[in-house]
């Protein structure tokens, strides 16, 4: 007895409604990737297309191997059950061409389409694509080249990054995750220049107090607040508050997170250490700590983000120059190409008619 799906009509639907776009959601193991193959196989069946006007958009390599060897099974199958003289020639003619089909992935796809007309997004036509390991080692190389043309520039933003206490490595990671996401514009609220000297004096203070209760010798390691008010007023010794960099390291130094305070380790200062972790570092980190350090933050990003956006052009300009593109390169001029040129786009129109994406949810928005 054959097992009635409650989801029947949806599968035949996708299987029979071949002249509008569908996009199918289902969990996982549902069979999406078996009903976009079963969907291709009918639109060739059909006579609707042929085989080397599809293309068919997967997340992976493997997953374009697996489909391209799913996709010629089904036709196989098809092609020995069809009785119509019409259908078996649509199938046989798809089975023998069926290398004239794209079936690969979205990045796969787009430097085909770019290969096709690189001058028009003014690339060689001989370009390449750097593959995770040459795309990190290219970063890293254009971040050094940056700045050190910063330096030889004597731009003016280094000088103000080292009043902050910051050092052009730290904005790094910065640079490495924006240039996965170049086709977005960086956005931000303009927030006029906050002090930091009140608040870390109230910090200081509070370091102050609070230190007092630290056992001494500790019989234990310190937890970390105890760790933390230890560097703090050795720091205070040392260099003191008159820098805003100096300023902001003692800010951050007691920006600590939960699980900061372990009583048994204040012994035999438990109950305060208690009313430390209960009441104490809550205020302080919630009514002085964190509104400056964030607010701080907010006003000095604007100065990051655009130097971190002049060395995500540069490292651009360096591609390009070398002929080399990234994966999110390829995305980019793709769309641009698209958008750009509608002749161009017209004429892939006519080329790619019919589009299946399989893990739709796991392309990227561009």
């Amino acid at each position: 007895m054959a097992i009635k799906l409650t989801d029947q009509k949806a599968r035949h639907q996708i299987l029979t409604d071949l002249d509008r776009n569908l996009l199918v959601q289902a969990g996982a193991g549902a069979g999406k990737t078996h009903a976009l193959v079963g969907r291709m196989v009918e639109v060739i069946r059909t006579g609707r297309e042929d085989v080397q006007h599809i293309a068919a958009i997967t997340f992976t390599k493997k997953a374009a191997g697996e489909m391209r060897a799913r996709f010629h099974e089904a036709l196989r199958e098809t092609w020995t059950a069809a009785s119509d003289d019409v259908e078996r020639t649509y199938l046989s003619e798809a089975i023998a061409r069926i290398d004239q089909c794209y079936i690969g992935t979205i990045h796969a796809f787009c430097a085909r389409l770019l290969r096709d007309r690189p001058l028009e997004v003014g690339l060689p036509p001989d370009f390449t694509e750097l593959d995770e390991r040459g795309e990190r080692v290219s970063l890293r190389e254009a971040w050094n080249a940056f700045v050190l043309d910063r330096y030889a520039d004597r731009d003016p933003r280094l000088d103000t990054f080292d009043s902050w206490g910051f050092r052009t490595e730290e904005f790094f990671d910065f640079f490495r995750r924006r240039s996965q996401f170049t086709d977005v514009a960086l956005a931000w609220t303009d927030v006029p220049p906050t002090p930091l000297s009140e608040p870390a004096d109230r910090a200081r203070e509070w370091i102050e107090a609070t230190s007092a209760w630290i056992p001494n010798p500790t019989v234990e390691r310190p937890d970390r607040l105890q760790n933390a008010l230890i560097r703090a007023n050795t720091f205070l010794r040392n260099r003191g508050l008159e820098s805003e960099r100096n300023q902001r390291y003692l800010l951050s130094l007691l920006d600590l997170r939960s699980g900061a305070v372990t009583l048994k380790r204040w012994a035999p200062h438990q109950a305060k250490a208690r009313e430390i972790r209960d009441t104490e570092l809550p205020k302080i980190l919630a009514g002085t700590i964190r509104p400056a350090l964030t607010q701080w933050r907010k006003s000095i990003y604007p100065t990051i983000a655009a130097f971190v956006d002049e060395a995500i052009d540069a490292h651009r300009k360096r591609r390009f120059e070398a002929g080399t593109l990234t994966f999110q390169d390829l995305l980019v001029q793709t769309a641009r190409l698209l958008a750009e040129q509608p002749l161009l786009r017209r004429d892939f129109q006519h080329r790619y008619r019919r589009l299946f994406v399989d893990e739709f949810q796991d392309t990227d928005p561009l």
